[in-house]
Protein backbone atom coordinates (compact mmCIF):
# COMPACT_ATOMS: atom_id res chain seq x y z
CA UNK A 1 0.00 0.00 0.00
CA UNK A 2 1.35 3.03 -1.01
CA UNK A 3 2.24 5.99 1.86
CA UNK A 4 0.03 8.50 0.68
CA UNK A 5 -3.07 5.91 1.13
CA UNK A 6 -1.50 4.83 4.55
CA UNK A 7 -1.47 7.98 5.60
CA UNK A 8 -5.23 9.63 4.04
CA UNK A 9 -6.35 6.16 5.82
CA UNK A 10 -4.92 6.93 9.44
CA UNK A 11 -5.96 10.63 9.43
CA UNK A 12 -9.79 9.95 8.48
CA UNK A 13 -9.53 7.26 11.20
CA UNK A 14 -8.28 9.93 13.66
CA UNK A 15 -10.96 12.60 13.05
CA UNK A 16 -13.75 10.26 13.66
CA UNK A 17 -11.85 9.02 16.94
CA UNK A 18 -11.67 13.17 17.85
CA UNK A 19 -15.08 14.21 17.14
CA UNK A 20 -16.92 11.41 17.68
CA UNK A 21 -17.25 11.82 21.13
CA UNK A 22 -18.18 15.72 20.79
CA UNK A 23 -20.81 14.79 18.41
CA UNK A 24 -22.91 12.46 20.73
CA UNK A 25 -26.45 14.10 21.80
CA UNK A 26 -26.25 16.52 18.72
CA UNK A 27 -29.15 16.71 16.04
CA UNK A 28 -28.47 15.00 12.79
CA UNK A 29 -28.68 15.74 9.25
CA UNK A 30 -28.20 12.86 6.43
CA UNK A 31 -27.92 13.45 3.00
CA UNK A 32 -28.53 11.57 -0.38
CA UNK A 33 -26.24 12.94 -2.89
CA UNK A 34 -25.28 12.75 -6.43
CA UNK A 35 -22.11 13.78 -7.93
CA UNK A 36 -20.75 14.21 -11.37
CA UNK A 37 -18.11 15.40 -13.51
CA UNK A 38 -14.42 14.70 -15.06
CA UNK A 39 -11.37 13.43 -13.68
CA UNK A 40 -7.59 14.22 -14.77
CA UNK A 41 -5.41 11.18 -14.48
CA UNK A 42 -1.80 11.93 -13.45
CA UNK A 43 -0.70 8.82 -16.30
CA UNK A 44 -0.37 10.89 -19.38
CA UNK A 45 -1.10 7.62 -21.09
CA UNK A 46 -4.76 7.99 -20.49
CA UNK A 47 -7.20 10.39 -21.31
CA UNK A 48 -9.34 12.83 -19.33
CA UNK A 49 -12.69 10.69 -18.49
CA UNK A 50 -15.97 10.67 -16.65
CA UNK A 51 -16.45 9.94 -13.16
CA UNK A 52 -19.91 9.89 -10.79
CA UNK A 53 -20.42 9.23 -7.06
CA UNK A 54 -23.84 8.59 -5.09
CA UNK A 55 -23.31 9.21 -1.60
CA UNK A 56 -25.15 8.96 1.97
CA UNK A 57 -23.77 11.69 4.19
CA UNK A 58 -23.90 11.74 7.86
CA UNK A 59 -23.92 15.49 9.94
CA UNK A 60 -22.87 14.52 13.62
CA UNK A 61 -22.85 18.38 14.60
CA UNK A 62 -22.11 21.06 12.02
CA UNK A 63 -18.38 20.89 11.73
CA UNK A 64 -17.87 17.37 10.91
CA UNK A 65 -19.93 14.96 8.94
CA UNK A 66 -18.52 11.17 7.53
CA UNK A 67 -20.11 10.39 4.22
CA UNK A 68 -19.90 6.55 2.50
CA UNK A 69 -20.01 6.69 -1.57
CA UNK A 70 -20.33 4.67 -4.48
CA UNK A 71 -19.09 5.69 -7.81
CA UNK A 72 -17.71 5.13 -11.26
CA UNK A 73 -14.50 6.61 -12.13
CA UNK A 74 -12.94 5.88 -16.07
CA UNK A 75 -8.92 5.23 -16.04
CA UNK A 76 -8.25 5.35 -19.43
CA UNK A 77 -9.80 4.39 -23.19
CA UNK A 78 -6.88 3.70 -25.27
CA UNK A 79 -6.32 2.01 -28.51
CA UNK A 80 -3.58 -0.83 -27.83
CA UNK A 81 -1.63 -3.87 -28.56
CA UNK A 82 -3.04 -7.79 -27.08
CA UNK A 83 -0.93 -10.64 -28.14
CA UNK A 84 -2.31 -13.75 -29.40
CA UNK A 85 -1.24 -16.83 -30.51
CA UNK A 86 -0.79 -15.62 -34.03
CA UNK A 87 1.00 -12.75 -32.96
CA UNK A 88 0.27 -8.95 -31.78
CA UNK A 89 -3.04 -7.38 -33.32
CA UNK A 90 -4.64 -4.21 -32.28
CA UNK A 91 -7.28 -3.55 -29.60
CA UNK A 92 -10.03 -1.19 -27.94
CA UNK A 93 -8.82 -1.31 -24.38
CA UNK A 94 -11.08 0.33 -21.55
CA UNK A 95 -10.29 0.37 -17.63
CA UNK A 96 -12.34 2.09 -15.00
CA UNK A 97 -12.75 1.53 -11.30
CA UNK A 98 -15.80 0.58 -9.28
CA UNK A 99 -14.76 2.85 -5.31
CA UNK A 100 -16.46 2.15 -2.38
CA UNK A 101 -15.36 4.67 -0.29
CA UNK A 102 -15.34 6.19 3.14
CA UNK A 103 -14.77 10.00 4.00
CA UNK A 104 -14.51 12.24 7.44
CA UNK A 105 -15.10 16.07 6.47
CA UNK A 106 -14.49 18.86 8.80
CA UNK A 107 -17.10 21.83 7.79
CA UNK A 108 -16.94 25.45 8.19
CA UNK A 109 -20.84 26.76 7.77
CA UNK A 110 -21.28 30.45 6.93
CA UNK A 111 -24.96 31.30 6.90
CA UNK A 112 -26.10 28.78 4.18
CA UNK A 113 -22.72 28.19 2.81
CA UNK A 114 -20.34 25.16 3.94
CA UNK A 115 -17.08 25.01 3.33
CA UNK A 116 -15.02 21.41 3.72
CA UNK A 117 -12.58 19.26 4.09
CA UNK A 118 -11.94 15.86 4.01
CA UNK A 119 -10.05 12.77 3.88
CA UNK A 120 -10.78 8.97 3.41
CA UNK A 121 -10.08 5.48 2.06
CA UNK A 122 -12.09 2.94 0.25
CA UNK A 123 -11.97 -0.57 -2.01
CA UNK A 124 -11.65 -0.06 -5.44
CA UNK A 125 -12.75 -2.34 -8.24
CA UNK A 126 -10.08 -1.54 -10.96
CA UNK A 127 -11.04 -3.66 -14.57
CA UNK A 128 -10.00 -3.20 -17.85
CA UNK A 129 -11.34 -5.10 -20.54
CA UNK A 130 -9.60 -5.51 -24.24
CA UNK A 131 -12.34 -5.75 -27.69
CA UNK A 132 -10.60 -6.78 -31.00
CA UNK A 133 -11.23 -8.46 -33.87
CA UNK A 134 -9.90 -12.57 -34.25
CA UNK A 135 -9.30 -14.34 -36.98
CA UNK A 136 -12.33 -11.96 -38.70
CA UNK A 137 -14.59 -12.72 -35.85
CA UNK A 138 -15.01 -9.92 -32.86
CA UNK A 139 -12.98 -11.01 -29.57
CA UNK A 140 -12.82 -9.67 -26.09
CA UNK A 141 -10.75 -10.51 -22.82
CA UNK A 142 -10.96 -8.97 -19.27
CA UNK A 143 -9.69 -8.80 -15.58
CA UNK A 144 -10.16 -7.16 -12.59
CA UNK A 145 -8.74 -6.52 -9.35
CA UNK A 146 -9.96 -5.40 -5.83
CA UNK A 147 -6.95 -2.45 -4.55
CA UNK A 148 -6.80 0.00 -1.50
CA UNK A 149 -6.96 3.49 -2.18
CA UNK A 150 -7.30 6.68 -0.35
CA UNK A 151 -8.08 10.51 -1.24
CA UNK A 152 -8.42 13.95 0.20
CA UNK A 153 -11.03 17.06 -0.97
CA UNK A 154 -12.31 19.93 -0.79
CA UNK A 155 -15.73 21.47 -1.97
CA UNK A 156 -18.15 23.84 -1.18
CA UNK A 157 -21.80 23.42 -0.67
CA UNK A 158 -25.02 25.55 -0.90
CA UNK A 159 -28.26 25.27 1.28
CA UNK A 160 -30.69 26.48 -1.48
CA UNK A 161 -33.46 25.23 0.73
CA UNK A 162 -34.00 23.09 3.66
CA UNK A 163 -33.65 19.82 1.92
CA UNK A 164 -31.82 20.75 -0.85
CA UNK A 165 -27.89 21.70 -1.52
CA UNK A 166 -25.89 22.43 -4.50
CA UNK A 167 -22.12 22.31 -4.41
CA UNK A 168 -19.19 22.08 -5.90
CA UNK A 169 -16.12 19.52 -5.01
CA UNK A 170 -12.02 18.64 -5.84
CA UNK A 171 -11.02 15.29 -5.20
CA UNK A 172 -7.23 13.89 -5.17
CA UNK A 173 -7.15 9.83 -5.11
CA UNK A 174 -4.56 7.86 -5.14
CA UNK A 175 -4.81 3.92 -5.39
CA UNK A 176 -2.18 0.84 -5.39
CA UNK A 177 -0.98 -0.40 -8.71
CA UNK A 178 -1.84 -3.52 -10.13
CA UNK A 179 -1.07 -5.63 -13.32
CA UNK A 180 -4.33 -6.44 -15.14
CA UNK A 181 -4.19 -9.44 -18.18
CA UNK A 182 -6.08 -9.21 -21.07
CA UNK A 183 -5.43 -11.41 -24.03
CA UNK A 184 -2.29 -12.39 -23.06
CA UNK A 185 -1.11 -8.56 -21.92
CA UNK A 186 -0.01 -7.08 -19.03
CA UNK A 187 -1.78 -3.62 -18.34
CA UNK A 188 -0.57 -1.63 -15.39
CA UNK A 189 -3.58 0.20 -13.98
CA UNK A 190 -4.35 2.72 -10.96
CA UNK A 191 -6.77 5.05 -10.04
CA UNK A 192 -4.27 8.14 -9.67
CA UNK A 193 -5.65 11.92 -10.08
CA UNK A 194 -7.29 15.09 -9.49
CA UNK A 195 -11.51 15.34 -10.36
CA UNK A 196 -13.51 18.01 -10.52
CA UNK A 197 -17.46 17.49 -9.71
CA UNK A 198 -20.83 19.29 -9.31
CA UNK A 199 -23.05 17.91 -6.23
CA UNK A 200 -26.47 18.24 -5.97
CA UNK A 201 -28.20 16.75 -2.60
CA UNK A 202 -31.38 15.93 -0.85
CA UNK A 203 -31.73 16.32 3.03
CA UNK A 204 -33.68 13.16 4.60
Amino acid sequence: MKYLTRMIFFLAFTLVLLFSAAAYGQDTLNYLSFKGGAFFPDNQDFEDSFTAEVTVEHYFNPNLAIEGGLGYVGIGDFDGTVNTPFGPIKADVDSWAVPITFTAKGILPINNIKLYAGAGFGLYVLEARATFSFLGFPASDDDDEVVWGGHLLAGLQVDVSPQILLGLEGKYTSTDNVSLHVANTSLEVEVEGFSATGVIGFRF
